[in-house]
């Protein structure tokens, strides 16, 4: 989680335009989703601590983006779509799945990589620095 402070000394009163910071939020959850679509769009089959490989781009697309009700919070989260069936396999990717008892023939699947918290720590300081700068010029100062 990020959090940006700007302050401004000498002012009663600070009245802001949320339009912008709100520009700046989708662009920047925008940017996140975009670098997880294309992390997970590697060769398939994907070895254990690697990003999840493309066999049928199911997962590409499953990751979604979304501003919160307000406008002031986003997310970037694979969602369960139709196409995944009963099971929410992002899930297993990230925890991996024990191999069964008395399966011989299925070892198991190894935890991937997390993608997500990947690329949001690859973008935290440059969206940090786009919000703060459209924060600042969103705001109105008065006496």
């Amino acid at each position: 989680m990020n959090e940006v402070n700007v302050r401004i000394a000498g002012f009663s009163r600070i009245d802001y335009n949320r339009a912008p910071i709100r520009k700046a939020l989708r662009l920047q959850i925008n940017l996140v989703r975009d670098d997880a679509r294309s992390a997970v769009s590697g060769s398939s089959p994907s070895s254990p601590g690697e990003y999840p490989g493309e066999r049928t781009g199911v997962l590409k697309r499953a990751i979604r983006s979304k501003t919160l009700p307000g406008g002031m919070a986003a997310v970037a989260r694979p969602e369960k779509t139709a196409r995944m069936g009963e099971d929410f396999y992002p899930a297993f990717l990230r925890s991996g799945v024990k191999q069964r008892r008395g399966k011989t023939l299925n070892p198991g699947l190894q935890p991937r990589a997390d993608y997500m918290v990947d690329m949001l720590a690859r973008r935290s300081a440059s969206a940090s620095e786009a919000l703060r700068v459209a924060l600042e010029s969103s705001l109105v100062p008065r006496k």
